[in-house]
């Protein structure tokens, strides 16, 4: 698996670098982290459309878009409840 942590953004990230980070990165999203590295959102290239198409620029802090109510699980789960997760909510 590709370097996770490559995908981190602050949410005071802009908008633009944030969509670089998700073009770079085969992973198609980007984690939103704050500066103790917990996750507060996502972002993939859906949200940034819907939110340039909602009036916001590419200058725009990404946490003016991130997705919170996202799905997560812990490191210690089972590979096959974090399949039938992503399996019944539909995820990739």
């Amino acid at each position: 698996m590709q370097d996770w942590k490559q995908i981190l953004v602050a949410p005071s990230d802009s908008i633009f670098s944030t969509l670089e980070v998700i073009d770079r990165s085969a992973l198609q999203i980007a984690l939103v982290v704050d500066e103790k590295g917990h996750l507060l959102g996502t972002v993939t290239d859906g949200d940034v459309r819907r939110g340039i198409l909602s009036g916001f620029s590419l200058d725009s802090a990404v946490a003016q878009i991130m997705h919170t109510n996202f799905s997560s699980c812990s490191i210690d789960d089972a590979r096959e409840k974090v399949l039938a997760l992503m399996t019944n909510k539909s995820l990739h």
